[in-house]
Order: structure tokens, then C-alpha cells, then sequence
């Protein structure tokens, strides 16, 4: 799905109209074999280890040096295709290009999600789009990394613990009505056929998801945090700290045969955060 996604901005009736409108990788040191990748962007090029080991990985994005908004998206490559050409293809296809599988990644202004990286080479890119159409990462946000097996014996991390579970299927999330505050880790399944993401951003006091989708009505949510585009079956687990209130859930990616955002087709959510003994 060709996600127009633009920078998360607060108002989500501003978000909702928003979605219906090649470098070299660098070659550094390895990744953690504590399961963590980092990647940072400097200029126009992103940066990050030549290599990591296979398993559940922290996608982690340092500052970056511009002050431009970025959301990442990791791709799993099929055999036989250069990172360029997928990242040449992406640019205008409406899906993930055949072959390639999204594995997730840091959108808005979350600083780090958990995805399971399998053996094979893995590019990361920033999917959001200049005034031009252009994703930036025709401009050289791309990087490659292998992901190499394990050493005989060495163990991975395991897979997070979540206390909050999120489906997304076409067209819908479905997850618990009441989450509970404070530091949690939201684990994101795709049960659906096509692509989905998450974004999560909280209503201003007071608001609720229908006042926000009134045409004309004023900025009515926070800064959006979420997991990025990730392809049917996959799974990924957004670490948060929820302060009480009222959130909403929105994806924003159009749909494969019409170009609808998925949002439009009813994949929009309202979840109130409780404090904890709170009924």
C-alpha cells in the first residue's frame, strides 16, 4: 500500500485529509547482539550497523540531525532484488512491492518498537513523502542491514510481554474498550490481508473521536506515537507510558484497489487509559 503519510499533525480531521491526498547503505560495525538496531539520519542519508542478528530486535531511531519529522519502516527483501530497486519501486506503488514483506517500525514520535527480524536482508526507510510526492527515501533514507544467524547457542531476546493487545484487520482494530495507565507495551498483530499501521494519539480533555472528525473542528489530539506499516500475519510491540484519558487509534494507509486511507473505511478507534484500580 502506497502510505501518503505526512508528518503526524494533532488535529485528527487534519490527519484523515492528509492521508486522502537511492544512496549507498553504509557499511559500520555490527549490530547489538543485544537486539538492538540503530539507525540515525544525517543530512539526507541514513546510517546503521552492516549487520544484526536474527530474532526480536529493537528498531531504535536516534535524533535526528534535521528537524524534520521521519517514520521508519523495516521491509524483509526478497531474493535476487537491490535495496535500491525496491526503494525505487515503493516510491510510487500503491502496495508493498511483491516479494517484499514490512516488518514494522518507529512512527511519529515513538522512539523505538520491537519486530522480529528472520534471516535475509532487511532495508529500513523513512516512508514519508516530501511536498514533491517523493518518499524521502528516494532522497537516501535507506539503509540496508543483513540479518545473520545466531552463533551456536547464543540466545536471543525473547518475545516482549504486552499488556495491551491490538488486531488489525480490513478494516478495523479491535482491542479492549479501557487500557490501563502508565508504562506498557502494546503488542500489534495484523490478523488482515493488506498492510496496516498504527497511531496512536491522545484526545484533548474533553474531546471525543466524533467532535475530532467534525469538519472544521479545531485540533483536538496530541502528538501521534505508533508501529508503521506491517504486512499480513506480522507482529510488532510499541513501548509507552499512557497517561489517563481518551486515545485514538487511526491508520492511515490507503487501501489496495481504491486508494482510500484505511482510516475512511472505518479503521479509526476510540480507547479510554484508566489509572490503575479505576473501573
Amino acid at each position: 500500500m502506497n502510505a501518503a503519510l505526512r508528518p503526524p499533525r494533532p488535529a485528527l480531521l487534519i490527519v484523515l485529509l492528509a492521508a486522502c491526498g537511492g544512496a549507498e547503505p553504509s557499511r559500520s560495525s555490527a549490530g547489538a547482539a543485544d537486539g538492538t538496531l540503530t539507525i540515525s539520519i544525517a543530512g539526507s542519508r541514513m546510517e546503521g550497523p552492516a549487520s544484526v542478528p536474527a530474532g526480536w530486535t529493537r528498531l531504535r531511531h536516534a535524533t535526528p540531525a534535521d528537524a524534520r519529522a521521519h517514520s521508519y519502516a523495516a521491509f524483509l527483501l526478497p531474493d535476487g532484488v537491490a535495496a535500491s530497486d525496491f526503494v525505487a519501486a515503493f516510491d510510487t506503488a500503491r502496495t508493498t512491492p511483491a516479494g517484499a514483506t514490512a516488518l514494522g517500525g518507529p512512527d511519529g514520535e515513538a522512539p523505538e518498537v520491537v519486530l522480529q527480524l528472520a534471516e535475509g536482508r532487511v532495508v529500513v526507510t523513512c516512508i514519508l513523502r516530501h511536498s514533491d510526492g517523493r518518499r524521502h527515501a528516494t532522497g537516501g533514507e535507506w539503509h540496508e542491514v543483513r540479518v545473520l544467524p545466531r552463533a551456536a547457542g547464543q540466545r536471543g531476546p525473547d518475545e516482549p510481554a504486552s499488556g495491551i493487545v491490538v488486531d488489525m484487520g480490513d478494516f478495523a482494530f479491535t482491542t479492549a474498550e479501557k487500557w490501563p495507565a502508565g508504562a506498557q507495551v502494546i503488542g500489534v498483530r495484523n490478523t488482515g490481508k493488506e498492510d496496516h499501521l498504527l497511531l496512536l494519539s491522545r484526545l484533548h480533555e474533553g474531546a471525543t473521536l466524533a467532535d475530532a472528525m467534525k469538519p472544521g473542528a479545531p485540533d483536538m489530539t496530541g502528538p501521534a506515537v505508533g508501529i508503521s506499516r506491517l504486512g499480513s500475519g506480522g507482529r510488532a510491540y510499541l513501548p509507552v507510558t499512557l497517561a489517563p484519558g481518551r486515545y485514538v487509534l487511526t491508520c492511515l494507509i490507503p487501501d489496495a484497489s481504491r486508494g482510500r486511507p484505511h482510516a475512511a473505511l472505518g479503521m479509526v478507534k476510540e480507547v479510554e487509559v484508566v489509572a490503575t484500580g479505576s473501573s
